[in-house]
């Protein structure tokens, strides 16, 4: 794909510089709208959705360089008209939502690569989910599980009586699995059902040798799952590792967000399992800024939600 050149071990500059020393025969435009929306050229260019946009103008400005380069192989002047064509800008654009970046990544890449849009909810996740996924081994037909993810490739159909039914993929951190939803549950979490939403879920599990596929009983949204789920939370603090200063901030962020469910404090001492007890002075109200505040505050695993 790369044309010969005496310098090209090097990172290229710019989708303009990468279409200048590529076969354009080959990387066509489809091709690389593709390598945009994997994230090949982030690292010169953060912005897919301004890059995107501009490809056709980058391909164009490819071409006419390497002919550019043909021309003058013959031209008496040498390069002389290679050096007038300048390096176009950029068509910029509003950059896409990291929903919209991660929606195109996965249909190009197949999976997510840059990110996942099940990590704003880490802590629901490792709170409520009993089932990994990628975790196969050792399941028992029909068995129940709960289960986190994010939703994709969902498709409906009309089954025999008329009714709707749905066939979606969950995704989560360790791998996807097929879920099956009847028209019965449809009829009444169908409109909990998005591409790319992130998810709570309850079914059993089908196996039939080395297919494994969830029957949908329940699906609800991980805001909402959060409220109907979490009974009380808890939050672990290593002695060794955090300070009366950090201890001092999290009071406030418990005043901060003052509401009716209650909090534990699991000490530990050095990695060490410690003492559980409760703040009787203090309940909570179970906020995504509430989550993300003690994460930052303390760790990405110093929160967990006990559930029903």
């Amino acid at each position: 794909i790369i044309k010969k050149k005496k310098k090209l071990d090097r990172n290229f500059k710019s989708i303009f510089d990468f279409c200048m020393n590529v076969n354009t025969r080959i990387v066509n435009k489809r091709a690389l709208e593709g390598l945009v929306l994997a994230g090949a050229f982030d690292s010169v260019y953060k912005n897919r959705s301004t890059l995107f946009e501009s490809v056709e103008l980058a391909l164009d400005f490819g071409h006419k360089i390497q002919n550019s380069k043909l021309s003058s192989g013959d031209s008496l002047f040498g390069g002389t008209e290679e050096v007038l064509i300048t390096e176009p800008k950029l068509r910029e654009q509003e950059p896409w939502s990291e929903k919209e970046r991660l929606k195109r990544e996965r249909e190009v890449i197949g999976f997510y690569v840059t990110g996942h849009p099940l990590h704003k909810y880490e802590t629901e996740y490792y709170s409520f989910a009993g089932f990994r996924m990628g975790e196969t081994e050792n399941i028992q037909d029909m068995q129940n599980v709960k289960a986190c993810g994010v939703i994709t490739d969902l498709r409906t159909k009309i089954d025999k009586a008329g009714n709707t039914m749905a066939f979606f993929t969950i995704d989560d951190f360790s791998g996807s699995c097929e879920c099956l939803m009847f028209s019965k549950v449809y009829n009444d979490y169908g409109n909990f059902l998005k591409e790319e939403e992130p998810v709570f879920i309850l079914g059993n599990l089908e196996s039939s040798g080395d297919a494994v596929k969830i029957h949908v009983n329940k699906v609800l949204p991980m805001e909402i799952a959060r409220k109907e789920l979490a009974q009380s939370v808890k939050i672990i603090i290593d002695k060794e590792k955090n300070s009366i200063e950090k201890l001092s901030a999290l009071k406030l962020v418990l005043q901060k967000y003052d509401g009716k469910l209650p909090v534990f404090i699991h000490l530990n001492n050095n990695g060490s399992r410690g003492k559980l007890f409760s703040l009787e002075q203090h309940r909570v109200s179970l906020t995504e800024k509430f989550i993300q505040d003690v994460r930052n505050l303390l760790g990405s695993d110093s929160i967990i939600l006990n559930s029903k």
